[in-house]
């Protein structure tokens, strides 16, 4: 028996030092580090990047760090908003809550949850097309985002850290570092997470296919073709979800925010494919509703969902890189009074005019 316990142990002893060694990673990076502590970082100006790898808590991270910095102007919507940057604003008060909602009814949960001090003074907000499709309302209707943080079990990260390393999802080499400013195994290793004004970047994802950028919109074409998930068919835009912006504007005027609110793009070839399908016919009329809502309450509304833009300007099927929302900022300086003055033109002029980096995003 001593004989076999003694094998087993020199037989698990490789295991055993290769975990240590995800541990030591996992410690590195910052993958376990709590929210209070990357909120403080975001606070103090110390965070460079966030994005973890497994314990992803974006509405509890976004809805704390919105409530520390109180910004004055403020983006709130889907991963969708997320390439809305700090830098196309003038303002030194502002913060990308972007993430921290996941359908409309989450708008006025996420705002009534800051304190009243922390609440902005202008919000800009980015509506998905699929909010307003009844089957897609109907069916994420129990999925309201989470605004709880919790803590993050070290056991199921630490063996899910190695099933990601034996699929080459990261190399040892980048993460046994620590890097100042990166919390998270994703942000150290593969560069994907969110900046200090909350905006997203992608890292090395936005060089996938860029020769052939409709490759990364393939899971699109499938959802478009049996009208699945986000691309649920639909004739008429939800009641429903229509009836949840009516409140969501009526908290914004009640508190005097000023609000501003776009439809976003989709790749030209992925819009086209939707208007070949026939199956959303409640796009037809779906700006036309909204816009009527926003301007009742005195709000501005914008669709930029055929926006003028390239394919390989995309990282998927459905989230545009950094330049299509840059020139989309440019789009809402030329036209909105309520930003009038917001929208640093000049720097997102100049940030266009390099045309040297990848097409999809901008560096840093």
């Amino acid at each position: 028996m001593k004989r076999f316990l003694a094998r087993l142990a020199l037989f698990l002893l490789p295991v055993v030092l290769v975990y240590e060694i995800f541990a030591a990673a996992l410690i590195n990076t910052r993958e376990l580090a709590d929210l209070d502590t990357i909120v403080a970082a975001t606070v103090d100006g110390s965070l460079t990047l966030y994005g973890t790898s497994h314990n992803e808590k974006i509405g509890a991270y976004k809805l704390q760090a919105a409530s520390a910095l109180g910004a004055q102007l403020m983006v709130l919507g889907t991963s969708r908003s997320m390439q809305l940057r700090g830098e196309f604003f003038a303002s030194d008060s502002f913060y990308n809550a972007g993430g921290g909602v996941r359908n409309m009814w989450d708008f006025v949960d996420f705002l009534s949850r800051l304190p009243q001090d922390a609440l902005p003074e202008t919000l800009l907000v980015v509506l998905d097309q699929n909010f307003f499709n009844t089957d897609w309302r109907a069916s994420s209707s129990d999925e309201s985002q989470d605004f709880e943080g919790g803590d993050p079990d070290f056991f199921d990260t630490l063996l899910r850290t190695g099933i990601d390393y034996g699929e080459g999802k990261f190399s040892l080499f980048e993460v046994l570092s620590p890097q100042p400013g990166i919390y998270g195994l994703a942000a150290a290793a593969r560069g994907t997470g969110f900046a200090l004004d909350g905006s997203y970047r992608y890292g090395i994802l936005v060089q996938d296919n860029l020769e052939e950028p409709q490759k990364n919109f393939a899971a699109t074409y499938r959802q478009i073709d049996f009208g699945q998930q986000r691309f649920a068919y639909g004739d008429t835009p939800d009641a429903l979800a229509l009836e949840q912006l009516e409140q969501f504007l009526a908290f914004c005027t009640e508190r005097g925010i000023k609000v501003v609110g776009f439809l976003p793009p989709y790749p030209p070839s992925v819009y086209q494919r939707m208007t070949q399908n026939g199956g959303y016919g409640y796009l037809d009329t779906l700006y036309e509703e909204i816009a009527a809502r926003f301007t009742a309450a005195g709000g501005e509304f914008y669709d930029f969902t055929a926006f003028e833009s390239e394919d390989v300007e995309y990282i998927d099927g459905f989230h545009g890189g950094d330049r299509v929302y840059a020139r989309i900022a440019l789009g809402l300086a030329e036209h909105s009074e309520i930003l009038s003055g917001q929208i640093d033109t000049s720097q997102i002029e100049s940030m266009l005019a390099d045309q040297q980096g990848n097409p999809r995003n901008f560096p840093g």
